[in-house]
């Protein structure tokens, strides 16, 4: 016969031309036909994709291969059949190193498992409609490293109660000025009743000095200098002086303390000053430096399994599922580790050893010893009974679990859509068998719409809970329902937790419902207007009701106020008025004042009627 590429003469038996390599077709396997090429290649390269996991080098060459000779069309024209041969030829070559690229580069089951672990819990990679709207951690980092200024005002508008009706348009009210470049704090305090001021605190400190004012009991303005010297001075004070010798008071110890506490404020208000246990920089040590949770990824067993349905985004979607194996061994290997290193963290223990050196020299300002030690004494003697503790909660759960098995199923795109899974509880030969599942139903993050379920059974009786979650996060509206319930044995409690907030005028509503046996029993609502709004600098919200209702009776309360952060304008200016110096006074200037509080005091009262 001849080759229908080149028309040189060839074997019956031979598939490929020896003289132009390109491929022959048998009269037992013809070509395929245009109409079916697209849909068996596609078919092929699927194949293809889904060998790569095997790590079967030729397997996934010869199914490239194979999908892309199949694909070629006829072409029986002996000047173009070389060329179209060595084509073909190139196109496999390519083909197959496409295909192992992608088989080298591919993920393994227990990898993929676990990326969509860490992607499904993780903020990073994800929408934080709270940092997109409001900018909620630059707010934070503001209030820590800027100049701001900072309050809320909450009084009394409505109750049940009529015996509260003299109350009306009572309350708190608390602001406060903060300035890390010039270190000087500021901030006021104060009782409202009827509208109006009844009470104020005001506080400043600055360039080593402490001001505090209460205008409605005194004219003065108090200052306490605690700058150097402060120990010989309080020695020296007329009449504060002798009080704290006769009590005992440790005025060296009391100065010590005070001069630490400055430097703190000092170290606190410049950037990058460390504050003292510090949980988010806890964690990035942990992160960083603790191997227990690689050593726990590594000992899990993962393999592929069967694909499920599952609906993510709104559409129904088949789900790759992978066989999870945790043994109960890595789980107790992973918690001594973790409690190994947090016990161990130099950081976590020096702040600790200072807090009890600060409780120690607080104790002796007072003229109480601490008679449990050093505070590096006590500290060691803490850690000791805290590292047993551990050990001996760490044995009843080794004594007490199980391995754990799961399913986990994965979308397309390698995000967890579903997780399911068993394991038993021993507790004094009881035997409780634990069942758990997880769906992950998409939107704007991963989270935002679910359902869970955990199970627990023993001998016919059961603990149940249930969470569900749905959310909306659009152009205009961000949503959040979520409901708990608790079944213990035919006794039901749990709640309801939503939120709506409106995009366009700043409007929103929270409430949280506790219910108990299907009844609610207690209820807490917040409606009000983000008025002022500039993501991550200027917030405020206006509070138009806070409504505490007990359930059962139906008796409320309702409050209505503000909330705002925004950058400081200005500079914080010291507490105006008449100077008192509390350390330099003497007793019969000490007399004044308490006269002067005492007799503003009664009028005060007289002037509420009470």
């Amino acid at each position: 016969m001849k080759c229908p590429f080149c028309n040189e003469e060839i074997s019956q038996e031979v598939k490929v031309c020896p003289h132009c390599n390109a491929p022959v077709a048998q009269e037992e396997n013809p070509a395929p036909s245009r109409e079916g090429t697209s849909e068996e290649t596609n078919s092929s390269l699927e194949d293809v994709l889904e060998t790569k996991e095997s790590g079967d080098f030729q397997q996934v060459a010869e199914a490239a291969g194979d999908s892309l000779l199949q694909a070629l069309p006829e072409n029986k024209k002996a000047g173009k059949g070389k060329w179209i041969a060595i084509g073909a030829a190139v196109v496999a070559v390519c083909g197959i190193g496409a295909a192992a690229m992608v088989m080298m580069n591919a993920k393994s089951p227990k990898e993929r498992v676990i990326d969509a672990f860490e992607q499904a819990f993780s903020e990073e990679g994800q929408v934080s409609p709270g940092e997109e709207i409001f900018g909620w951690s630059q707010l934070a980092e503001a209030m820590n490293q800027e100049d701001i200024e900072e309050g809320f005002e909450l009084t009394l508008s409505g109750s049940s109660m009529p015996e509260l009706d003299m109350f009306r348009d009572s309350g708190l009210r608390f602001t406060a000025e903060s300035s890390p470049s010039t270190q000087t704090v500021a901030f006021d305090a104060g009782v409202i009743y009827g509208g109006m001021d009844l009470l104020n605190l005001d506080a400043y400190y600055g360039e080593e000095k402490v001001l505090l004012s209460i205008p409605q009991l005194s004219s003065r303005v108090f200052l306490f200098d605690v700058s150097d010297g402060l120990a010989d001075r309080m020695k020296a004070s007329p009449f504060l002086g002798p009080i704290m010798e006769q009590t005992g008071f440790d005025i060296d110890a009391y100065a010590a303390l005070m001069e630490r506490a400055s430097q703190q404020i000092k170290e606190s208000s410049e950037n990058g000053g460390r504050q003292p246990f510090d949980i988010q920089a806890l964690m990035d040590r942990y992160r960083e430096g603790c191997q227990a949770k690689a050593k726990f990824q590594e000992a899990l067993t993962v393999e592929k399994g069967e694909k499920k349905p599952f609906t993510v985004n709104g559409q129904e979607m088949d789900c790759q599922g992978y066989t999870t194996f945790i043994s109960k061994d890595s789980m107790i290997h992973f918690l001594e580790e973790s409690s190994d290193f947090f016990l161990q963290d130099e950081t976590l223990r020096d702040d600790f050893v200072q807090q009890l050196q600060m409780t120690a020299e607080i104790n002796s300002i007072m003229g109480q010893s601490f008679d449990m030690g050093s505070p590096e004494e006590q500290a060691a003697e803490t850690y000791a009974d805290l590292e047993e503790q551990v050990d001996e909660l760490i044995q009843i759960l080794d004594e007490s679990m199980s391995d754990v098995n799961m399913e986990v199923y994965l979308t397309k795109k390698g995000e967890l859509a579903a997780v399911s899974g068993t394991t038993t509880i021993t507790d004094d030969g009881t035997v409780v068998d634990v069942a758990f599942e997880l769906e992950l139903r998409g939107g704007a993050y991963r989270l935002q719409n679910m359902e869970a379920m955990v199970d627990l059974s023993s001998e016919g009786e059961h603990i149940t809970m249930n969470i569900l979650r749905n959310g909306i996060y659009d152009e205009t509206t961000l949503t959040d329902d979520v409901s708990l319930d608790f079944d213990m044995m035919g006794e039901t409690f749990g709640g309801t937790y939503t939120s709506t907030y409106e995009l366009q005028d700043g409007s929103f509503h929270i409430q949280v419902d506790a219910t108990a046996n299907r009844k609610r029993a207690a209820a807490v609502s917040l409606s009000g207007q983000v008025d002022q709004l500039e993501k991550g600098k200027v917030f405020h919200a206006n509070l138009e009701e806070l409504r505490m209702e007990e359930g059962f009776t139906g008796q409320y309360i309702t409050l209505a106020g503000e909330l705002y952060l925004k950058p400081l304008e200005g500079e914080i200016q010291p507490i105006s008025g008449e100077t008192f110096d509390m350390i330099s006074a003497s007793q019969m200037e000490w007399m004044g004042v308490g006269t002067e509080i005492i007799e503003n005091g009664e009028k005060l009262i007289e002037g509420l009627g009470f």
